[in-house]
Order: structure tokens, then C-alpha cells, then sequence
């Protein structure tokens, strides 16, 4: 880096473990500061970011040689560095599709182009698994093309960076001694030479059950225990393709862990099946679709306060996803405001006066709900359909409501789509196939937002 000034210590650090950490999707968050936040929406052209001291772009996952990669990369250098001036850019991880020659060319020739990047901005890539697809060729080629460093200790603007390189493609296990090694001796340096400030530090794959899209393979199990020692470390990671619009993409428990999203979607996914996610006609999934059309990352500052603000921005449509996050100074853990206690937003509700509705025909019943609001903050709905008549059907009535029997016939968990932000739709869909004939069947429907958390109330429709 131009303007950084490269540090090693011989330090090494223990490590610890708490008991924070849990299921990434039942994670509390606030908004900034600890208060309560639901999500929305700014249009770039009206979105400032604070003062600050230091400012840097985050993002990964550009996957250079996949597809319209380097459109979308060039949109997102523009938007992210249109709003204000940035020090540096960090991209953390699958920068190359596959480490091929042509790829290295075709991600220079995007990020040298001063209509995408300014040539007085530095940029910083942090190798990921499909930068080493290419086997025993790849680190060679990203030493020489690049021209950094798998690892580094760097100084900008008197705040530490700590970016680590993984040493293969085979995911969880990537992270090598030598990088394990380095990462405890650079934090440790870190935490003695710039006391009270935060640690920056980048790294492909994400801490295990931290933020959204840490669990399984997602998670990097070379890393866990490695941040426990210290509250001011900020871990920036991508891998997963999980949106930046999920409300647990960041995490604080022994440190904070943000999860910044991807330019280019390749086949990865976008929501865990545990969450209960299903396509239309209820089968589970990951990957629920109209996913081509997100492209997220961050713009990060370090403010006057020595606080760090946080802005998530939807790339694809210039729009800027709120609330903030800040991460809070001091950094020693005792402003936290994103731990599962946190206070969460208000569960998502419905608008007694739009109705949903069903659609039948075929063998086919299709029900048809209006998003709850506020609707970003739905994850999905739960429908089930019952045998019987509700005597609440045709309205909304709490959720403690009784059915006539305890287990549904049927059952579905339509995604809201809040990842297409601007772009979410204003209904979704729950398909039914081979339900009972000849008897009454009515459906409940309850929103759930990004915390596993339902709606107060529930819609009751009979099934005509």
C-alpha cells in the first residue's frame, strides 16, 4: 500500500472462548449506538456518510472471469466511492474466479480503469478459496500479479490492518500455522501499540457462529478462538454471498464480526434451511432465487469519537440499507450493541386493511400474501393450512389463537425477497398441491423476521 507502513511482532497471543457464540440467525441486533432499529431504504444521491477521521470501502467476492463480474465490479467501486473520499479498498477474498491468468488481467484492467477507481486509492486483496482454484500455480501468480503479500501488518492513517491470505481452496480448514501464527502475533502487537482503537482485520472466510453466514461450511474453523482476546477487533469476511441486508451481518460477542456481502453471485447461497425458507410449494432451500440482481458491499468510517460507522450499501441499485451500524467507543466491549441480548427491532406486522387472498384451480390452491411491514424485515412467512373452519378466518387475530388441531396438513415457507431492497415485491406466494378434497380447510399465516421471531398477529383465510 502506498500510504501504509508494514509492522511484524514476535508476539504470540492465547487463545479463549466464550459463550456467546450461537445459531448466526437468532442473533440480537440493535441499531446504531444500542437503540432499536427496523431496516429501510436511502437513495444514494440523498445518503451522507458522517464526518470521519478514516474511511476505507469493503468488498469481495467480485469473481472476476464469472459472468457480468466486471460490470458488476466497476458499478460497485463507482457507487462506493462516489459518496465520499475513501483511503483505501480492501477486497476481501474471490477477487479471481478461478486464478487463471486472463482473470488477474481482466481484474486489474476493472480496478486500474480511472472511470471505475481513482489511481490515488489503494487497494488491498485478501486472497480467498477460488483464488487458489488454480492449485499450486495460484499464490505464485497472485504474488506477481498482485504484487503483495499474502499476509499483512499494515499502519494507515494510525490505525492498525490486519488482512490474512488463505493457503488453499478446501473450506473450513484454510487458514495454514504460519497465517494462525501471524494473525495472533499482529493482533497482539495491534492491541499494545494502538491502544484504544480499533483493529481492522479482513480475512475470506468468517469466525464460526458469528455473523450471518458462519455456520457449516461457510465458517472458517481455523479461526475460532484466534479474535477472543480482543473486544477491538473488527473481522471483515465474506465467502458466504449472505446478503448485507440480513439484520445479524454483524455480531458482537468477545469481538465484532461483520459479514460484507458479494458483487457477483456464482452458485452460493443466500439463506440457511434451517431458517425455514422453502420455495413457493414448500419444498426447503437455499437458494430461493432472483439472486442474480444483488450486488451489496460496505463503506466504513472511523469517526471523530474514535467510533466506527458502518454504512451498507445495495450496489446494484445505489441505495443505501439503514440503519447504520456503529460500532461504539470505546472498544473494549462495554458498548456492544449487536449481542443476543441486544434489543431487536419490533417483530414484523400485518395491514389489517390489505387482505391476503387465494387463488385455486387445478388440483392447485395459491395463496397470496401482502408483505408485512416493515417488509425488509421479514425473512419469510409461515403458512399452514388446517382442516376446519377458524373462527377468526377472514381477518388477523393473535397469534395465541386456537386451531382446531394442533397439526397442519400442510405447510409452507414463502421467502419475503428483502434482499432485492427497492426491488422487493409487493406479494409473495405459498403453492399447495394434493391438499385434502371435500372438507373445509382454512390457512394461518404468520410473518417471521431475520431473527426467527414471529408476528403478533396471524392472518386466517378460508380455503374456498
Amino acid at each position: 500500500m502506498n500510504n501504509s507502513e508494514i509492522r511484524r511482532s514476535e508476539q504470540r497471543a492465547g487463545e479463549t472462548r466464550r459463550s456467546f457464540l450461537r445459531k448466526a440467525s437468532i442473533f440480537g441486533v440493535g441499531g446504531i449506538a444500542g437503540t432499536i432499529g427496523s431496516a429501510s431504504l436511502l437513495r444514494g444521491e440523498n445518503a451522507v456518510p458522517s464526518g470521519g477521521v478514516l474511511r476505507f470501502v469493503c468488498i469481495s467476492d467480485t469473481h472476476l472471469g464469472h459472468g457480468k463480474a466486471a460490470q458488476k465490479t466497476a458499478r460497485a467501486l463507482k457507487v462506493l466511492t462516489s459518496k465520499t473520499p475513501v483511503d483505501n479498498v480492501f477486497v476481501v477474498g474471490d477477487f479471481t474466479n478461478t486464478a487463471r491468468e486472463a482473470e488477474y488481467d481482466q481484474l486489474l484492467a476493472v480496478f486500474r480503469d480511472p472511470a471505475n477507481l481513482s489511481g490515488d486509492i489503494p487497494v488491498r486483496y485478501i486472497t480467498g478459496n477460488h483464488d487458489n482454484h488454480d492449485g499450486k500455480n495460484s499464490l505464485p501468480r497472485y504474488i506477481r500479479k498482485i504484487g503483495q503479500e499474502n499476509n499483512e501488518y499494515a499502519e494507515i492513517k494510525g490505525y492498525p490492518f490486519i488482512s490474512a491470505g488463505m493457503t488453499g481452496s478446501n473450506t473450513p480448514t484454510v487458514y495454514d500455522d504460519t497465517t494462525r501464527s501471524f494473525l495472533r502475533q499482529s493482533l497482539a502487537d495491534a492491541a499494545a501499540k494502538y491502544a484504544g482503537k480499533p483493529i481492522f482485520v479482513f480475512a475470506h472466510i468468517p469466525a464460526p457462529n458469528t455473523c450471518y453466514g458462519s455456520r457449516h461450511w461457510h465458517a472458517a474453523k481455523h479461526l475460532d478462538g484466534i479474535f477472543d482476546k480482543y473486544p477491538q477487533a473488527i473481522l471483515f469476511t465474506g465467502h458466504s454471498h449472505a446478503p448485507v441486508s440480513h439484520q445479524a451481518s454483524i455480531w458482537q460477542g468477545t469481538f465484532t464480526a461483520v459479514n460484507d456481502g458479494h458483487i457477483t453471485n456464482t452458485d452460493n447461497i443466500s439463506v440457511d434451511k434451517e431458517d425455514g425458507v422453502t420455495t413457493p410449494d414448500g419444498k426447503l432451500t437455499d437458494t430461493p432465487g432472483r439472486y442474480e440482481d444483488v450486488s451489496e458491499g460496505l463503506l466504513v468510517s472511523v469517526l471523530a469519537d474514535g467510533s466506527v460507522e458502518i454504512q451498507r450499501w445495495d450496489v446494484h441499485r445505489d441505495i443505501e440499507i439503514l440503519p447504520r451500524w456503529q460500532v461504539a467507543a470505546p472498544h473494549d466491549g462495554s458498548r456492544f450493541a449487536y449481542r443476543p441480548d441486544s434489543p431487536k427491532p419490533p417483530a414484523p406486522e400485518f395491514d389489517a386493511s390489505v387482505s391476503p387472498s387465494i387463488k385455486t384451480g387445478g388440483g392447485i390452491v395459491t395463496v397470496i400474501i401482502p408483505q408485512a411491514q416493515p417488509s425488509l424485515s421479514v425473512l419469510r412467512y409461515q403458512v399452514n393450512v388446517f382442516r376446519g373452519k377458524s373462527e377468526h378466518t377472514g381477518g388477523v387475530a393473535l397469534k395465541e389463537a386456537k386451531h382446531i388441531e394442533d397439526k397442519p396438513v400442510a405447510s409452507s415457507g414463502p421467502f419475503s425477497f428483502y434482499y432485492l431492497t427497492a426491488d422487493q415485491p409487493k406479494t409473495v406466494e405459498a403453492v399447495f398441491k394434493n391438499l385434502p378434497s371435500g372438507e373445509p380447510l382454512y390457512v394461518c399465516i404468520t410473518a417471521i423476521d431475520h431473527f426467527g421471531t414471529p408476528s403478533k398477529r396471524t392472518w386466517f383465510l378460508d380455503v374456498v
